[in-house]
């Protein structure tokens, strides 16, 4: 086998030899949490943390990193321009199904994705020794890194406000006499923070893993070749698709239905504002910090039984305000991505964050 041969297999060996070392590490040194935080389905609970894979997946990444940016001559390396939707889509399944395997192998074992640094280890060589081209073609770089910084910071505070003002509003002309379950709910929650802590985690394994993968390698070679609607509509139904890991259990019935669906709805939908991000700012500085900081606070803030009890009574109004809720909710999102849409590359080019 010659050496060109030899180095296509080498992303998989760092791949395969991580995700093994991370189960062998284990050695039962956990760190409890204090309570029972559900992942996914109803199987995928944790009480507690593995101290060596958590660890380890941030260690692991400071010596790629140096090699990358620092070490690694990159002169020999390309620019990405083009090359055939076949071609792509031969290497993306590849390497769809070797992460999906070891991902719900990592996460039978753990119930934890920890699969997130080899799957780094594996795009970011795929790309630099097997395809020879350069990381900032697919939003890795530090241009614009203080803005891009901002920019992710920024689009996480004004949606949270924006979608709490909005939903207020609804609720308040349609429903008002929902605001003292809401005011309980809220005075109930509590914060988990060792999850907060782990917020380290989701930004530098979670959310450079999944960007880089579905947004930088699978979206960005994409929109070079197809138009953006569709390579945006691909990669977020992949991205979609990638989460069907949380429900599938090794018990019968082997699926848990309960929320995959909207499970995969709802990470899709998040995925296409990211393709749209990544679009106009070239960078995956914006989308790793959104998708890092959403994933800690989703972990962190535990309501307990009162989003049940908010959900139940919902359903229990009357049909007339049911069907208006919903044709409220409709209308102001659409506004929301039409405003978004319009104004967002705007905003980029004034800045000049693209640049």
């Amino acid at each position: 086998m010659d050496k060109k041969r030899y180095y296509k297999f080498i992303p998989y060996i760092f791949f395969i030899s991580l995700c093994i070392i991370f189960i062998l590490l284990d050695l039962d040194l956990r760190v409890e949490i204090g309570t029972t935080v559900s992942m996914g389905a109803s199987y995928y609970k944790v009480n507690s943390v593995p101290i060596l894979p958590s660890i380890l997946s941030i260690i692991f990444l400071i010596p790629l990193g140096w090699w990358l940016f620092f070490k690694r001559d990159n002169s020999n390396l390309m620019e990405y321009e083009k090359e055939s939707v076949l071609n792509i889509f031969k290497k993306i399944i590849i390497l769809y199904l070797v992460i999906m395997i070891f991902r719900q192998i990592i996460l039978f074992y753990y119930h934890l994705p920890f699969e997130k640094t080899p799957i780094i280890f594996l795009i970011t060589l795929q790309i630099v020794l097997n395809e020879k081209y350069k990381l900032k073609d697919f939003g890795l770089h530090k241009k614009n890194l203080f803005k891009n910084i901002i920019l992710g910071i920024f689009l996480i505070i004004f949606a949270i406000i924006v979608l709490i003002l909005i939903e207020m509003l609804i609720f308040w002309f349609i429903i008002p006499d929902i605001f003292p379950l809401l005011f309980e709910m809220a005075s109930s929650i509590s914060i988990n923070w060792l999850a907060m802590i782990a917020i380290i985690f989701q930004i530098f394994c979670v959310g450079i893993s999944e960007e880089l993968f579905f947004r930088g390698y699978l979206f960005g070679k994409l929109d070079k070749n197809i138009k953006f609607l569709k390579a945006s509509i691909i990669s977020s139904i992949f991205f979609g698709f990638f989460h069907i890991s949380w429900y599938i259990i090794p018990v019968y019935p082997f699926i848990d239905t309960n929320g995959l669906l909207f499970r995969i709805c709802w990470t899709g939908i998040f995925g296409f504002f990211m393709c749209f991000i990544y679009k106009h700012n070239n960078s995956l500085v914006g989308p790793i910090l959104i998708h890092g900081i959403l994933n800690t606070i989703g972990s962190s803030f535990n309501i307990g039984n009162d989003f049940v009890n908010l959900y139940n009574f919902l359903f229990s109004i009357d049909f007339t305000r049911f069907i208006l809720l919903i044709i409220l909710e409709v209308i102001f999102i659409l506004l929301i991505l039409i405003l978004f849409f319009y104004y967002f590359p705007k905003a980029v080019r004034k800045f000049k964050i693209n640049v």
